[in-house]
Order: C-alpha cells, then structure tokens, then sequence
C-alpha cells in the first residue's frame, strides 16, 4: 500500500493472470469518516506495467485523474449539502478538550465530518473519531477548535463542547494522603 501526505492510498498488488503487470486501485480515504461511495462511483483500478517509471506515468496519466475527479465531486456534493438550511439541523457534533493532548471530535454525519476536516481535524478509524494531529500546539488546537465549533454554528448545527473526565480509579484502590497535612509557617521576613 502507498500512502500520499494527504491520505491517498494506493493498493499494488501482482497481477495474478499477467506476470508483468501489477494491479493498482485507489482505496476510499478514512480521513473522509463516511462512506464516500455513496456520493460518486468509485475509480476502478488499473492494470500497469511492472517498470516501476512506466508504472508511475501510467498511473499518473489514468487513475489520479480519476481520482481527483471522484474527490472533487465529493466536495461538489458536500458543499451543495452544506448550503442546504435544512441538512444542518441534524449534524451533530461533541468537541471533547482532553487533557493530554489535542481535543478530540465525534460527529453523527458527513456533513460535520467534512467542516471538521476543513479546521484540521484528521478522522482516525480506529477510534472513530476526529483529531488535531499530534503535537499541534494548545494556541493553535484553541482556534481550530473555536473555528470549527462556530462555522458548525453558523450552520445550525448542534455543537456539544466539554472537558474529559479523568479516569475513574480502579474499585478497591484509595488515593494516598501525606501524613502531615499541616502547612508549613511562612518564613518570616527580616
């Protein structure tokens, strides 16, 4: 699998009916946190050349076009959803401020998932849900964070903004105390 900085994937595998072609397809990017195909038919794949430069041209001359097209067509139809007054009363979306990092966002429809990405939140698939990316500084994640919650608004759609709560402590365990709980006397000034 070849993965682009911008989430495309391209799955190569061998040919197996023609030893000197390898087979290549575009796989549906998770980044988008809903079913794309539902909204445009996806690329087919090709068959390409085993020379790995004739194999790229090739690839760059008949699929990416038709991968770029799929996506724009994508972002057509998110767009003209987008400007509908009526597809926003029903996005959903939680902004959860975690302590140790980035905040985190979990949204009920594609709509949402697509305003999200638009500040910078990265859908992660194994969790389902969306993220600054990691290391993206506090001031930074505040304004995506701001930014995305008040386009979500300007859309009239629902927008949940809280803090994560700390892990509960394990049944049986109590929280040590110090023994002297007593302060200390202030030191005196001369």
């Amino acid at each position: 699998m070849l993965t682009r900085a911008d989430h495309l994937r391209l799955y190569v595998m061998h040919h197996s009916l023609h030893r000197r072609q390898i087979l290549v397809s575009a796989l549906e990017p998770d980044h988008l946190g809903f079913d794309a195909g539902k909204l445009t038919e996806p690329p087919k794949g090709i068959a390409v050349p085993r020379d790995p430069v004739r194999a790229a041209a090739t690839v760059e001359r008949r699929l990416m076009p038709a991968i770029n097209d799929a996506l724009a067509t994508v972002h057509a139809a998110v767009d003209t959803a987008l400007a509908s007054p009526d597809a926003a009363e029903k996005v959903d979306v939680s902004l959860l401020w975690q302590p140790d990092g980035p905040p985190t966002a979990i949204t009920n429809h594609p709509l949402g998932a697509v305003v999200l990405q638009r500040h910078w939140f990265h859908y992660r698939p194994h969790s389902g849900d969306f993220r600054l990316p990691d290391g993206t500084a506090h001031d930074a994640a505040v304004q995506c964070a701001v930014r995305a919650a008040a386009h979500l608004g300007r859309l009239g759609a629902s927008v949940t903004v809280a803090h994560a709560s700390t892990p509960p402590q394990p049944a049986g365990l109590t929280v040590a105390r110090p023994l002297d709980a007593t302060p200390s006397p202030a030191p005196k000034s001369r």
